[in-house]
C-alpha cells in the first residue's frame, strides 16, 4: 500500500492546492476515510460542502 496520496487542502476563498499527503488514519471512533473516486478520473465539489 502507498505511504502517500494526492489529497485537496482548502485554506480559504480561493486557497485551494492540491497536494501529496501521508495517508490518513482513523483517529477516534467516529472517524471515516472516504476515497473518491469517478470514472473520469474527475471530482468536483460544491461552496456548500466547505462549511
Amino acid at each position: 500500500m502507498a505511504s502517500t496520496m494526492k489529497a485537496v487542502n482548502y485554506n480559504g476563498p480561493f486557497k485551494v492546492k492540491v497536494q501529496e499527503v501521508g495517508m490518513p488514519k482513523i483517529q477516534h471512533p467516529d472517524d471515516v476515510i472516504l476515497k473518491v473516486t469517478s470514472s473520469t478520473s474527475k471530482a468536483a465539489i460544491c461552496g456548500s460542502d466547505l462549511q
